[in-house]
């Protein structure tokens, strides 16, 4: 089994999105889960699995449904994105994708961490998880990555 090496830090920004980023955007969002991996979980209805439709959901800067939308960003290239929703006195994570590929390596942890200090730099009282679970109970599966982390 190949050792996942930890990219460096530094060369990963976290910036609000661009419908520029669109394509890049969908291409994290079906690289993050296995076929058929979000039965139940109502990911079939994600306008993150398609272009044209999240292109038409997509309001200026950075806005769908009401979620904003943030990137990770590594030698010009999207490696992650995020979703949040201001709750007035919380930021909540809604949603995060980083690819199979890249996964295990930091970037899911920075974009939390950037969506952590938004929120302190907001003067927000917390910053709370979205997470859903299927038919039997069983939660998604980035909710131990982010629990891990204090959320």
């Amino acid at each position: 089994m190949r050792k996942k090496i930890r990219l460096d830090e530094s060369k990963l920004q976290v910036r609000k999105a661009t419908r520029n980023d669109i394509p890049s955007i969908v291409w994290v969002s079906e690289k993050s889960i296995l076929p058929g991996e979000d039965l139940g979980f109502g990911g079939g209805n994600s306008p993150f699995h398609d272009a044209s439709r999240l292109a038409s959901l997509w309001e200026e800067p950075n806005i769908v449904r009401g979620e904003e939308v943030l990137v990770a960003e590594m030698d010009a290239r999207i490696v992650g994105c995020v979703t949040i929703q201001d709750r007035e006195a919380e930021l909540e994570l809604v949603n995060i994708d980083v690819p199979l590929e890249l996964q295990g390596r930091g970037i899911g942890t920075q974009l939390v961490r950037s969506v952590e200090e938004r929120a302190r730099i907001e003067g927000k009282q917390a910053v709370t998880l979205g997470t859903s679970r299927n038919v039997e109970g069983v939660a998604w599966k980035s909710l131990p990555m982010v629990a891990a982390l204090g959320l």
